[in-house]
């Protein structure tokens, strides 16, 4: 039993995980402004925005949970702030490039 299918699958395997890694790591394209320079393109910049936008989600979540143990008052502002990003304010944020 000392087929060669097993070591085949791990290449296959690790080729595989080898170009998703190129894939993700490449270089962005970018396209040439008017005034000479190079700016992203329109999806490049949504996409970045979005991470920045749930990176100030997650954070600010803590600070609220922190917040909470100080001040009902002051937690019930930031529970009603909060309720706004995430159910109106994240549905436009995603829908509209």
């Amino acid at each position: 039993m000392c087929g060669g299918r097993e070591g085949e699958r791990e290449i296959y395997i690790y080729i595989y995980i080898t170009k998703m890694a190129e894939r993700f790591f490449k270089k962005k394209k970018t396209r040439k402004s008017l005034n000479g320079g190079f700016t992203r393109t329109r999806a490049c910049k949504k996409k970045k925005f979005l991470i920045y936008y749930f990176l100030f989600l997650f954070f600010f979540s803590f600070f609220f949970l922190i917040i909470c143990c100080v001040s009902p008052w002051f937690a019930w502002f930031l529970s009603s702030l909060l309720h706004l990003l995430f159910y109106r304010v994240t549905p436009l944020v995603l829908l509209f490039p």
